[in-house]
C-alpha cells in the first residue's frame, strides 16, 4: 500500500524519501498524491493510479556497491595513509587496489599490518583475501585483538560491511526496501522472534535484486546498555544492529557470494595495526536473532536437491558434476559438528587437498565433496 502521512512519516519525510527512492516494482519515480476521500496525502509510485505498484527501494550507491574501490587513486591513497600510516602505505603501495591477491599478497599485507597476530589467523585470513577476492588495504578485511597482552588473548578474522555489499553486488546490482534499515515496532518483533526484547535494539533490513524482484530480510540485535566502540565518532547501537541486521538480508539475497561464519563489522569507526584493539568484544555477546517462523529464502536455480552419497561407492571417483545445495548443507553441518571454520576449511582445501579454483562451496566437484566428507570424517 502506498505510505501516508503520519506523525512519524511528516510531509518532510516523505519528501526526503521521494528523493532518495523509486518504486520498488518498476524502479520509476515517486510522487505525493492526495486521497481525496480521507483527505491524506500520500507517497507512491509516480504511476500508481494505473499501475497500483507498492513499495519504494532505494538503490545502493556507487560507494556503497564498490567500497573504496569507487574513490580515486589518490583519494584512496590518503585514506591508506590516515588508516595505516605513511610507512605501511609507502611499503604496500603496489598492492594499492589489487583486489585478485595471490596468498602471498594477501600474507605480506596481513604481516605489515598485524604482525602480532598469530600465524594461524594471518593463514585464515589470506585464504579468505584470495578467495573472495578481497584486500586488507580496500578495509575489506582485519584481524581483531581481544583481551591484548592477557594470558587470555585471542585473535578473529572479521569483514568490513563495505566488503560484503561488494561481494553482493557482484552478482547484480541490489537496493533497501521499505524505508530500512528501521527500527523494529513491538508487533513485529512478536510476529518474527515471537516475543518482544526489551534487553536489546532490534532492527530489520530488507534487500532486494532489482532484476529477478528477489527480496530478502535480515534482522539485527545489539543491547541497549552495551558499549559503542566508536560512540564518539557517531557511532550508535542502531547502527550496529543494523550492521547485523544488513550482513544477515544480503547473505539471504545472495547466499553463493558470502563466506560464513564470519563476523562483520562496520569499518567507519574502527582503526587498524598491531597496537590497537579495534573493536572490544561486545559484538560477539549477543546471539544472531531467530525467527519464530520460518523465512522464505531468495529463489534458487533450478538444480537437483539430492544430496551426494557418502564417499564410498556410488560416487565416482572424479565426477566432476557440481555439489547440491542439499550437499552443501550436509557439508556446512559436518564442519559444524567438527568445530571448523569456513576458513578451516580454506586452509584444508588449498594447503592439504590442493584443490584448485575452488574458492567457495560452491566450486567443488562431486568427486572433491566425497574427498572433502571424508577427510573431516577421519582428521589426521
Amino acid at each position: 500500500m502506498p505510505i501516508y502521512e503520519t506523525v512519524e512519516n511528516t510531509r518532510e519525510k516523505l519528501e526526503k524519501l521521494r528523493k532518495t527512492n523509486v518504486c520498488k516494482e518498476c524502479g520509476g519515480w515517486l510522487n505525493m498524491f492526495l486521497d481525496v476521500k480521507a483527505h491524506e496525502v500520500y507517497l507512491a509510485c509516480n504511476d500508481f493510479h494505473r499501475t497500483h505498484h507498492e513499495g519504494i527501494m532505494r538503490p545502493a550507491s556507487q560507494y556503497q556497491q564498490e567500497g573504496m574501490a569507487a574513490l580515486t587513486i589518490e583519494a584512496r591513497r590518503e585514506t591508506m595513509k590516515e588508516t595505516f600510516g605513511q610507512d605501511k602505505t609507502k611499503a604496500l603501495e603496489k598492492y594499492q587496489g589489487v583486489t585478485s591477491l595471490t596468498l602471498e599478497g594477501a600474507s605480506e599485507i596481513l604481516e605489515a599490518i598485524w604482525p602480532g597476530a598469530p600465524r594461524a589467523e594471518k593463514k585464515r585470513a589470506a585464504i579468505l583475501c584470495q578467495g573472495y577476492q578481497l584486500n586488507p588495504l580496500m578495509k575489506h578485511i582485519f584481524l581483531v585483538p581481544f583481551n591484548k597482552g592477557k594470558p587470555n588473548e585471542s585473535w578473529a578474522t572479521v569483514m568490513g560491511i563495505s566488503a560484503t555489499r561488494l561481494l553482493a553486488s557482484r552478482s547484480g546490482a541490489f537496493g533497501y526496501v521499505d524505508d530500512t534499515p528501521r527500527v523494529m515496532g513491538n508487533e513485529e518483533q512478536e510476529k518474527i522472534f515471537g516475543s518482544v526484547d526489551l534487553k536489546n535494539i532490534c532492527v530489520v533490513v530488507k534487500v532486494n535484486d532489482p532484476k529477478t524482484g528477489a527480496e530478502a530480510p535480515g534482522y539485527g540485535k545489539w543491547p541497549k546498555a552495551a558499549f559503542v566502540y566508536g560512540e564518539d565518532k557517531g557511532n550508535s547501537a542502531f547502527n550496529m544492529a543494523s550492521i547485523r541486521a544488513e550482513r544477515q538480508a544480503l547473505s539471504r539475497l545472495k547466499p553463493g557470494e558470502m563466506p560464513t561464519a564470519i563476523e562483520v563489522i562496520d569499518e567507519k569507526y574502527t582503526g587498524a595495526g598491531d597496537d590497537e584493539n579495534i573493536v572490544d568484544g561486545t559484538f560477539k555477546d549477543v546471539a544472531e536473532p531467530t525467527p519464530a517462523v520460518e523465512l522464505q529464502e531468495p529463489p534458487l536455480a533450478a538444480e537437483t536437491t539430492e544430496p551426494t552419497p557418502e564417499p564410498g561407492l556410488e560416487t565416482a571417483p572424479h565426477d566432476e558434476r557440481p555439489v547440491t545445495t542439499a550437499d552443501i548443507n550436509i557439508l556446512k553441518e559436518m564442519m559444524k559438528a567438527a568445530s571448523l571454520t569456513p576458513t578451516d576449511m580454506g586452509l584444508l582445501i588449498a594447503n592439504e587437498l590442493k584443490y584448485k579454483g575452488v574458492a567457495k562451496f560452491t566450486d567443488l566437484k562431486k568427486w572433491q565433496y566425497a574427498e572433502l566428507i571424508k577427510r573431516i570424517k577421519t582428521p589426521k
